[in-house]
């Protein structure tokens, strides 16, 4: 039977375990009822809004969870409770609850349990009949009753409320819970909001290469189609591009991945695609490894940039590279590919060896797809290129018959051999030979000098050589390939060419220097024209331009005959010295007359066309054109003298020529007469009657030179003609003639005899020649000595006239009778320089020694004058009575000026045409003085007492001008003309240490040609004196000088000293040898290079001469330059 204190524990337990199914029941309803209006909520946001695929996953996944969680917490925990499974409420807690709800109750319960818990561990009677009195208190009292049912009640309510809602819905609209639920259901798949259109995906495969491109290709279907289409990509939306309405397209650039997309429009969106994405074979790096032939020394090379790769021809290139993602690697040739496989890593490697111009493709492929990177290569073949070659030829103007080369070889690798060849064509043979010249083999650039020696050749006149340099390089793969220089060729022509070639150039010259004194002629004519035509202009017209232009082309067009009078008179010297070797006075001839014209077209008249010509492109001053225009005039006039003047020279140096070369030929013929006499006996009949007949052959073609020479004498103006004896001649032709015949008839005594007269007349007949010619030159010579002579001393007493003019002038006012008195005298002083000019102008055309200077001097005397003249006049008016004319004084300095110094030129001159009396006269005499040593030696020591002497004299000179300098910069500037004395005295001085100095130059000059070495204490006090007639000119004597001039004359004792010692020990036996000169090629041409370069550096730097002084140091470059030319 069950006590009541069981019977309340039974009443607790039943409490517990309604107490845990109020909270199941209440929990459940508390589910129904949030899960229903979740549902509904969910199912409504769906039904309205067709969530994306993202938004439907998500409330998917978290009403799962939410029904879970309610599931848990609601369901499962209080059915466990109610199962007694776990933890439940204790007896304690539910009388707790049931205290609470029962006031009368209130602690009751709990004290019981606890004192029922204390009767445990105790025995006492007491305290169990208080329990069971509390437990008969507390019977009564139903415990479920302090459940709470009421909430419960209200939420079943709602939750049954809900249901019915629910499933009235699911009956009035089936489609909102079957749509939504089906689209959460299946919340992966895309489904698209019904809309007034739809969008259809055009591209049929959704499938692309990495890092390619892909074109997406949307078209919209339906009544209202939008006019703005999206595309989301990746979850970025972007714009699509419109082709159409209903056309649109979007390029997504270089798709690494797989990509999702999907398209929406006014609210509305598609389904979501995907793109995948393939690999791609690429070909990650790619280099070429090359490898030239060993021939030609480059190193191997790596190149990485492949789309232009020069080779080498037979270079050997290694392919080397990394791809990814590919399966093959193909090389696309012309013949044939190529195709590899990389190993595991991508690696690949491919070599060959390369001939020619290549062009092929590097293409991988995969599985997916077929040569997607493709790489295109141009190899292209560097040939091996042909050597190069270039050489310039000099004349070796020491030795003639060597020539110097100097060239240089270029090759791109190197070289095999330099060879020299040379073809001597004589007729139709052809004789060749081939020198080998070392060269370095690895240089690829390099000189070369090479000189040829032609008398190693027997050369004869008509023969022909070719000459030339072949060079071949090293190529290893073709073999060596060969270049040739240009072909040089030397043609000896014959000795009828020479002449023919001479007789030519000679009329050229002739008619080339008479059409220019035409010209000049006419240009003067012109010029005067334009002169009058300016008098009544203010300014210069356009015609009037056109006047000066034509005028200056008239100028050069005279410059340019000049110059080709010029060369072809320089060609003719050349022919001259090729075909004959001329004596040296002849020679010094040629170059002296090559100088001449040289000079005619001076700087000055350069320089004033220059300036016309600048000035007719711009305004132009009457006055200043004026003034050019008659400085011109003046010019052209003194060069149309100078042409008079030289041509006339030319005729007589062509005459003197001429006639030396037909005694030569004759006298060879009378030897050669006089051996054919002599061994007739030796040759047989044919051949002595064929070198018979030859003679009579060559003593008519002297016979045509003679007549030649008879007429040149006639074109030349004062030239006494040749005297022929014509009966000697026809005796000449008689007994050659007839010598033949004797021959014929084989009366060979008979025709000896006639040969020898034959010879003895044409020896004569030579001599004869050569005599008159010698009397001729002496007999001009003496008289031109005499003019000259008598010319100076004319010139002195005008100078003095003038100088008196000038002291009259001073003092003279020009209302003063005297000053018309001036006038007539000036006149007077006028008239008697003409015959003055008119004679030296004369003697010019016969002497050189009357030079170029000589005249330009005469025309500024005449100039001078002129303008004396006209200041005279200008001056003589009636405003002008009570002044002196001082601006005249001016011009009449100057032509005084000019009048000493064509005074100190006309006695240079004269010393010079004397000296070449004696010399002419000491020809005959030239052989016995080469055989008496001992009247040569007292000739030196003579020509050293005289330098001695004149040097002492000169010295004394300067002491006294160096005194008179320094008292005239004492007493200040000095008027023009006060000084005309110490000038002539200081012109004097320097005429007089020239003079001294050629002496010394000459005595130089005697001394090397005799012991082969020059005297360098000659050659010292010769560059002293130089510099003393600079001081001189430019008025500078100083003590230095002076003392310059002391050392001067010891030198000049101890030269002498040193000759006297020398004559003592000059008794041993002399001999005669040739000189072996060994001069490096190479060394040769540079040296000739700076030679030229330090002559015109030094011409650059002069003094400030006077044209007379000028005319000295010009001289002395032209033979500075001369000894250079034949070097």
């Amino acid at each position: 039977m069950l006590t009541n204190n069981d019977l309340l524990l039974k009443k607790l337990n039943g409490f517990i375990r309604k107490y845990y199914r109020n909270i199941l029941l209440k929990g459940l309803f508390y589910s129904i009822t949030l899960l229903v209006i979740f549902l509904l909520f969910f199912l409504l946001i769906e039904f309205f809004g067709y969530n994306s695929i993202i938004v439907r996953t998500v409330i998917f996944y978290l009403y799962g969870v939410f029904a879970l969680v309610l599931l848990v917490c609601y369901i499962i925990y209080p059915l466990t409770k109610l199962l007694n499974i776990g933890k439940t409420i204790s007896h304690e807690d539910a009388a707790k609850i049931i205290g609470k709800h029962f006031p009368e109750v209130a602690d009751k319960l709990l004290n019981l349990l606890q004192l029922k818990q204390q009767s445990l561990n105790s025995d006492s009677q007491i305290l169990l009949a208080s329990i069971d009195q509390r437990t008969k208190e507390l019977s009564p009292i139903s415990f479920h009753k302090a459940i709470d049912k009421k909430k419960t009640k209200k939420i079943g309510i709602i939750a049954i409320s809900i249901l019915f809602v629910f499933l009235f819905i699911a009956i009035l609209f089936p489609n909102f819970l079957k749509d939504s639920t089906y689209r959460y259901i299946n919340h992966t798949q895309y489904f698209e909001k019904p809309a007034p259109f739809e969008f259809l995906l055009q591209n049929t495969e959704l499938e692309v290469l990495q890092n390619e491109d892909f074109l997406v290709e949307l078209k919209v279907k339906g009544n209202m189609l939008p006019d703005m289409v999206n595309i989301k990509i990746n979850g970025q939306n972007f714009s699509m591009k419109k082709n159409n309405k209903t056309a649109f397209y979007y390029n997504i650039s270089q798709i690494q991945k797989n990509i999702s997309l999907s398209f929406s429009a006014n609210g509305y969106e598609s389904k979501t695609y995907e793109i995948k994405v393939k690999p791609k074979p690429i070909l990650v790096n790619i280099k070429a490894k090359i490898i030239p032939p060993a021939y030609t020394k480059l190193q191997p090379t790596i190149v990485t940039s492949l789309n232009d790769i020069y080779v080498p021809i037979g270079s050997s290139i290694s392919w080397e590279g990394f791809v990814r993602d590919t399966k093959e690697i193909t090389f696309i040739q012309q013949n044939g590919n190529i195709v590899l496989e990389p190993d595991k890593s991508g690696k690949f490697t491919y070599s060959h060896i390369v001939m020619n111009d290549m062009v092929f493709d590097i293409k991988t492929s995969n599985q997916f797809t077929t040569y997607s990177d493709t790489l295109n290569v141009f190899i292209k073949i560097v040939e091996d290129l042909y050597p190069q070659i270039a050489v310039v030829e000099h004349k070796d103007t020491i030795f003639p018959d060597r020539i110097l080369f100097r060239g240089q070889i270029k090759d791109d690798y190197g070289f095999t051999s330099l060879n020299f060849f040379i073809n001597h064509i004589r007729g139709n043979d052809t004789l060749q030979k081939v020198n080998a010249i070392e060269v370095n083999k690895n240089d690829n650039a390099q000189d070369f000098y090479y000189s040829y020696d032609l008398t190693s050749l027997s050369i004869n006149r008509g023969d022909k050589l070719e000459y030339y340099f072949e060079v071949r390089d090293n190529d290893a793969i073709n073999g060596g390939k060969i270049s040739r220089s240009k072909i040089f060729s030397l043609n000896l022509p014959t000795e009828e060419e020479i002449e023919a070639k001479k007789e030519e150039n000679s009329e050229n010259i002739k008619e080339s220097t008479k059409d220019a004194l035409s010209k000049i002629k006419n240009l003067k004519n012109q010029i005067n024209e334009i002169s009058k035509q300016l008098i009544n202009k203010q300014n210069l017209s356009w015609q009037d331009k056109e006047q000066i232009k034509d005028l200056l082309m008239k100028q050069e067009e005279i410059k340019k005959e000049i110059e080709e009078i010029k060369q072809s008179l320089e060609e003719n010297n050349l022919l001259d010295e090729k075909l004959t070797e001329q004596e040296e006075d002849i020679l010094k001839k040629q170059k002296e007359l090559e100088e001449l014209f040289e000079k005619i077209l001076n700087q000055e008249m350069k320089d004033i066309l220059e300036e016309l010509e600048k000035l007719a492109k711009e305004q132009i001053d009457k006055n200043q054109l004026n003034e050019m225009l008659n400085n011109i005039k003046l010019n052209n006039e003194d060069i149309a003298k100078e042409l008079d003047r030289n041509i006339e020279m030319y005729k007589r140096l062509e005459m003197e020529k001429l006639t030396n070369e037909l005694t030569e030929k004759l006298d060879k013929l009378a030897q050669e007469q006089n051996e054919l006499s002599e061994n007739l006996k030796k040759g047989n009949k044919e051949e002595n009657i064929s070198k018979q007949e030859k003679l009579s052959k060559e003593f008519n073609q002297q016979q045509e030179k003679l007549d030649k020479l008879e007429k040149l004498s006639q074109e030349i103006q004062d030239q006494k003609p040749i005297e022929r004896d014509k009966q000697l001649e026809s005796e000449i032709r008689k007994n050659q003639k007839e010598a033949s015949e004797k021959l014929n008839d084989n009366k060979s005594k008979q025709a000896k005899e006639k040969m020898k007269s034959a010879s003895d007349q044409i020896q004569k007949m030579s001599n004869s020649i050569k005599q008159q010619q010698q009397e001729n030159e002496s007999n001009q010579l003496g008289e031109d000595i005499e003019q000259v002579r008598q010319i100076l001393k004319n010139l002195v007493k005008i100078s003095k006239d003038q100088e008196d003019l000038m002291n009259n002038i001073k003092k003279t006012k020009v209302l003063d009778p005297l000053y018309q008195e001036i006038i007539k005298q000036q006149y007077h002083l006028k008239e008697k320089m003409q015959p003055i000019s008119d004679t030296l102008f004369a003697i010019s055309k016969r002497q050189p020694q009357i030079g170029y200077l000589i005249n330009q001097e005469l025309n500024k005397v005449e100039d001078f004058i002129e303008k004396s003249i006209s200041t005279l006049l200008q001056y003589n008016q009636a405003h002008y009575s009570n002044y002196k004319n001082n601006s005249v004084l001016s011009w009449q300095q100057y032509a005084m000026s000019s009048m000493n110094n064509l005074a100190l030129m006309l006695r240079e001159s004269l010393e010079n045409m004397k000296n070449q009396q004696q010399s002419n006269s000491n020809k005959s005499n030239s052989s016995q003085q080469c055989n008496n040593p001992s009247s040569s030696s007292q000739q030196n020591k003579q020509s050293q007492q005289s330098l001695k002497d004149l040097q002492e004299s000169l010295n004394r000179e300067l002491e006294r001008l160096k005194k008179e300098l320094e008292q005239g910069q004492e007493q200040g500037k000095k008027k023009i003309g006060e000084n005309a004395k110490l000038n002539e005295s200081l012109a004097k001085a320097v005429a007089q240490q020239e003079m001294i100095r050629k002496m010394v130059q000459k005595e130089a000059e005697r001394m090397k040609a005799e012991s082969g070495k020059p005297s360098k204490i000659l050659n010292e006090i010769s560059k002293q004196m130089e510099q003393t007639e600079k001081d001189i000119v430019n008025k500078r004597i100083s003590r230095n000088t002076i003392n310059r001039q002391a050392k001067i004359l010891t030198r000049l004792l101890e030269h002498e000293k040193a000759e006297k010692k020398q004559e003592k020990d000059n008794k041993r036996e002399s001999k005669v040898g040739k000189d072996k000169i060994n001069i490096d090629n190479k060394d040769f041409l540079e040296f000739k290079k700076i030679e030229e370069k330090e002559v015109e550096l030094f011409k650059q730097v002069q003094p400030m001469y006077s044209p007379f002084y000028k005319e000295k140091v010009n001289r002395y470059f032209y033979n500075l330059e001369n000894k250079t030319q034949n070097k």
